[in-house]
């Protein structure tokens, strides 16, 4: 760790050091922003550290609250465990940063007691990082792309005591998915085209910003599923926070998305072939941005995501600037929309499959196991899935004649296209 105030124990029980003096400093649900915005100079939890930033916390203990709540998250639900090969799509954002780091730090602390104790058939989980590329997406020349990786290699491989594989992507690799092309609404005499050609043509038909950066959205996660098949990843690690959970909260419900939108939002998403999973979710993308100033983790601006569209026309973009806005009036609001949008209710590929490993772990941890009829759910594949963005579908829709079901296959990025028009709600 790089604390500037000294180093956090990131046990997830308490630092147990002078440098925090409450019991209960790693509650899942204790928030670390400022009171009324007021300045105190001293860390409200050790009472000894000075702050900066206009944050009530020292780095130690911002960084004990933060490791805490991400480790909770991984632990309850088994989000990475000892046999999982983790893949992080990394932005270069400070979600995606911390998310890389605290994953660091878990592994070596393995590492470190496997060492220790010696011990016979037992596992360190692995881990990788990707980036993907999105210029060709806006039209333009990639900007700094060159800079930006060599940014995010400096980072990734030398940062470490213990490197990790980097894999570097374009948004356009989409088109070399097997069984992808002719599902994304190309023609099929397209094959002397070349692949950022394609993207852009495909992106030409979409006239409306936001479902241009929705699409745009649902290739990514096509490039980080087809990056985390080829190398053998079982866990896709994204870093969506609280917040960006409320912005697209509030997106999803002027889009009409109600019925589909918890899914996005949930720990565990098998819907994919490598399974998605959300660490993150419980912290604020504005305790991740203090934490990574005040411990000097290295953050990278992707100049080619910036740029290409008209914001004031996105629903998205208008969903983020209107969160901002209540963040700023009370501390809470993300928080309280991310909590309002978490009762709705999940699917059961959002449940976490408890195998043999899973089992066991949960004992060891002292975690509640659950029941053999909840088990038995949570390893059923889901029927009814949009062959175009995987969103589950409403078994009214087809009952109503609504939407044609034309497939039921699981595998997405294969299934046959459908008119997207069907999939809209009035």
């Amino acid at each position: 760790m790089a604390c500037e105030s000294g180093q956090g124990c990131g046990a997830g029980q308490g630092c147990g050091t002078n440098a925090c003096s409450s019991e209960n400093l790693c509650s899942k649900d204790e928030r670390v922003f400022p009171p009324n915005g007021k300045k105190s100079g001293v860390c409200a939890k050790c009472k000894e550290q000075p702050t900066s930033e206009d944050f009530e916390l020292c780095c130690t203990c911002l960084h004990t609250n933060l490791i805490s709540k991400f480790k909770t998250a991984v632990n309850q639900n088994s989000l990475v465990t000892p046999a999982d090969h983790v893949l992080v799509a990394f932005s270069g954002g400070a979600a995606s940063r911390v998310a890389l780091e605290f994953l660091r730090e878990i592994r070596l602390r393995q590492q470190t007691d496997l060492d220790a104790s010696r011990g016979q058939g037992t596992r360190v989980f692995g881990l990788g990082v990707v980036f993907v590329d999105e210029a060709a997406a806006w039209s333009g020349p990639s900007l700094d792309l060159e800079h930006t990786i060599e940014e995010i290699s400096s980072i990734i491989l030398t940062e470490s005591e213990r490197p990790v594989p980097l894999h570097i992507a374009k948004l356009q690799d989409v088109f070399e998915a097997e069984g992808l092309r002719s599902s994304v609404g190309l023609d099929e005499d397209v094959g002397i085209r070349s692949s950022e050609e394609m993207l852009q043509e495909l992106l030409r038909n979409v006239e409306d910003v936001t479902g241009k950066e929705d699409l745009v959205t649902y290739l990514r996660m096509q490039v980080l599923q087809k990056i985390a098949k080829e190398h053998g990843y079982t866990k896709l690690v994204l870093g969506v926070c609280s917040s960006r959970i409320a912005a697209r909260s509030i997106a999803a419900t002027a889009k009409g998305q109600g019925y589909s939108f918890s899914a996005d939002i949930q720990y565990w998403d098998s819907r994919w072939p490598v399974t998605v999973v959300l660490p993150l979710r419980d912290v604020l993308a504005r305790e991740l941005d203090v934490y990574c100033r005040l411990a000097n983790l290295k953050t990278v601006v992707n100049k080619n995501t910036l740029h290409g569209t008209d914001k004031s026309k996105s629903i998205n973009e208008l969903s983020r600037e209107f969160v901002s806005l209540l963040q700023e009036q009370n501390f809470s609001r993300e928080y309280t929309i991310t909590r309002t949008m978490g009762k709705l209710k999940s699917f059961v590929f959002n449940t976490p499959p408890v195998g043999p490993i899973e089992m066991a772990l949960r004992r060891r941890r002292g975690i509640e196991t659950p029941k053999p009829e909840t088990v038995s759910a949570a390893n059923t594949v889901p029927d009814l899935l949009c062959p175009i963005c995987s969103a589950p579908l409403d078994v009214r829709d087809f009952l109503h004649g609504d939407v044609e079901f034309t497939d039921k296959s699981s595998n997405n990025a294969e299934s046959p296209s459908v008119n997207s028009k069907d999939l809209q709600e009035p």
